[in-house]
């Protein structure tokens, strides 16, 4: 990965998990911290859940650059066809 991906990837991931219809689901449902706070597990559960949410947006990100670049490339070989 370049670094340039890298810079995508991480605003990507930003974005997504920003997103209030994400941040709901994950925060609020998948990742539920309500019942954790008093426990000694919270900071291990903490960490967890922030690779897990990092390496799965990450993913996405990288699906939806690596699909955005076959569609501008096919995009530009219709356009130098239609020339």
């Amino acid at each position: 990965m370049s670094k340039s991906e890298a810079y995508y990837t991480t605003f990507g991931v930003y974005l997504i998990h920003g997103h209030n219809f994400v941040a709901d689901f994950l925060w609020g449902g998948v990742f539920n911290f309500r019942h954790k706070m008093d426990e000694p597990s919270l900071i291990p559960f903490s960490f967890m859940a922030v690779l897990v949410v990092f390496a799965g947006c990450s993913i996405i990100e990288l699906l939806r650059l690596f699909i955005n670049q076959k569609i501008v490339g096919l995009y530009n070989r219709i356009k130098k066809c239609s020339l």
